[in-house]
């Protein structure tokens, strides 16, 4: 749970007032909620997802994301894998 609250979101950009309001006219058409199961999480929602960086069969990074929206900084994948000589660039 610390882990979480150190993990950063920004809201995305919607184009104001109109985005928003489009976006959430189209929700529920949009939303992958099974036929009469309104209110159950569905099962998809609950995966996350991670960054990986593979030299061969060698996983030389490794990012596991710890809420949906959570990722690396790119910058810091770059630096972390080059500093390390874990690949050529």
């Amino acid at each position: 749970k610390e882990d979480i609250k150190n993990v950063k979101l920004s809201p995305p950009e919607m184009g104001g007032f109109g985005g928003w309001w489009r976006y959430l006219s189209n929700v529920m058409s949009i939303s992958p909620i099974p036929d009469g199961k309104m209110g159950e999480v569905p099962e998809g929602v609950l995966r996350l997802g991670g960054t990986f960086v593979v030299n061969g069969k060698d996983v030389v990074y490794q990012w596991n994301d710890k809420l949906p929206g959570d990722h690396p900084v790119p910058q810091e994948i770059f630096a972390e894998v080059i500093d390390a000589n874990r690949i050529e660039v």
